[in-house]
């Protein structure tokens, strides 16, 4: 088996080509999270709500298994991440589990939910099984104190580095519930991790296993109950919350629709809707009452004809036909276009030395002028050419004359 030239503080890491070699006997079987509070308010002076406080574990197959370091490289990073930020207790810095000392939660209860890394202890190695010992590290002092800020932690350097218990040690040895716990992280967001894990099984420290595994944590979903999607059982939101759009439910169905035409009233848009009508809008959703105006029959909405084939601005339908000569004694007012009806007056009418007889309707001698006209077809002498003479004159039609 190879064995890579490091050796930190008594720390060895072997070449990652023993990982899964036959002649072992057992290995990391995975890693789980457990929540270990979910917070809704104040803890001694600081207020945790919407946090939880989440413990992460190996699970092992032998209680002698031995987890003997946590390491990351620019090849093997080692990453702890949340998609908020991870809660760090103001009272004191706490960068691994071995630090937490119990004896001050009275003061700073807060400090039981500090987020830090760790092999096997959450406490004081005085107060952990016998043989335990306060965990090192080496090549991660930037990144621990970034985490301490409250940053997400990744050791991803060309150099590498890592957190180990001391060769010897009890702190990472499985036990009867085959666990070791690996860190305690308070967030409101999302958990989720990368963990390079060098395990010592049945702790012989010549069959040495480096396993890589992820894990994460927090049920994701939408955590708003005005929501549609709204899930009861989602401990952290992950932006899927679907809201209804003001005024109408998730089935997309009005909340108030007084006139039952699918437009919510607070949306109507008051205005004429008849395509016909002069003022018609087309944006408009519900009738205002004296809302839309029309064309007089025959024009059209800027007041013109429709209809108007001599051109003079009367529509054809509206034309009366008639005398439109005013000199004429049958001249029409009301009449717009002239059909050739009008009649001459007397004066216009009549020849030199005749003049207009109202009473006949003719034309008779002005009794001065020249002689008295002939009137040869004045058959019935009364001086005028008439109807009369017609009726006189058509007994004798056709006959020859002597």
């Amino acid at each position: 088996m190879k064995v890579l030239n490091c050796l930190c503080a008594g720390l060895t890491l072997v070449a990652a080509s023993s990982v899964f070699a036959p002649e072992l006997r057992a290995q990391l079987t995975g890693l789980h999270v457990e929540p270990v509070t979910t917070h809704d308010g104040t803890v001694g002076s600081s207020d945790l709500t919407g946090h939880t406080t989440y413990r992460v574990y190996a699970t092992l197959t032998s209680p002698a298994d031995l987890i003997q370091a946590v390491y990351g490289s620019a090849e093997a990073p080692l990453n702890v991440s949340t998609t908020t930020d991870f809660w760090q207790t103001p009272a004191t810095s706490v960068e691994f589990g071995t630090s937490v000392n119990p004896a001050f939660f009275s003061a700073f209860p807060e400090l039981a939910y500090d987020s830090w890394f760790t092999i096997g202890l959450e406490s004081i190695p005085s107060q952990g099984p016998a043989g335990s010992e306060q965990i090192g590290s080496i090549g991660m002092d930037t990144e621990l104190g970034m985490f301490e800020a409250g940053a997400n932690f990744l050791l991803n350097s060309d150099v590498g580095g890592s957190y180990y218990a001391l060769p010897g040690a009890t702190n990472g040895i499985a036990g009867d519930d085959l666990e070791v716990l690996l860190g305690q992280f308070t967030t409101s967001g999302l958990l989720s991790g990368t963990l390079n894990l060098q395990i010592f099984l049945e702790g012989n420290t010549v069959d040495v296993q480096q396993v890589t595994m992820s894990f994460e944590a927090g049920l994701p979903g939408c955590t708003n109950p005005e929501a549609c999607n709204y899930d009861a059982a989602a401990e952290l939101d992950n932006g899927s919350c679907v809201v209804p759009v003001e005024g109408v439910d998730c089935d997309g169905n009005c909340l108030a629709d007084a006139d039952g035409d699918g437009v919510c009233d607070g949306d109507e848009v008051p205005g004429c809707t008849d395509a016909a009508a002069c003022n018609f809008n087309a944006a408009a959703t519900d009738d205002a009452p004296e809302t839309c105006t029309y064309a007089l029959s025959g024009y059209n909405c800027a007041g013109n004809c429709l209809a108007d084939a001599d051109g003079d601005g009367v529509c054809d339908p509206f034309e009366i036909a008639g005398c439109t000569d005013a000199s004429a004694p049958n001249f029409d007012a009301a009449a717009t276009d002239d059909d050739g009806s009008c009649t001459a007056d007397g004066e216009s009418f009549c020849g030199f030395g005749t003049v207009w007889d109202e009473a006949s309707g003719t034309c008779v001698w002005d009794g001065q002028t020249g002689a008295a006209p002939s009137c040869q077809a004045d058959f019935t002498e009364d001086g005028l050419i008439s109807i009369s003479d017609l009726l006189e004159w058509l007994p004798f039609y056709g006959q020859t004359c002597e």
